[in-house]
């Protein structure tokens, strides 16, 4: 099991599950090894290892860039 975590409101965690950033961890043959909420409604996800891609570098950091960028959108 990886020691890291990395965490998402629950509406992020919704729209990551749906994004084409899971079928990029899919083709990389790296999964979600755990997940857990957090009392204030984050969860907390803990990526296994991939092939080629790093789960900060490769998927977390690019899907939060996606999704900020689409919640700017929709507020204006």
């Amino acid at each position: 099991m990886s020691d890291k975590t990395f965490t998402m409101t629950a509406h992020q965690y919704d729209k990551f599950t749906c994004s084409p950033f899971v079928m990029q961890m899919y083709v990389d043959k790296m999964f979600i090894e755990s997940t857990k909420r957090q009392p204030n409604g984050d969860i907390k996800v803990t990526p296994g290892q991939g092939i080629d891609l790093d789960f900060y570098s490769d998927i977390y950091i690019p899907f939060l860039k996606c999704y900020n960028e689409s919640q700017l959108k929709l507020n204006f």
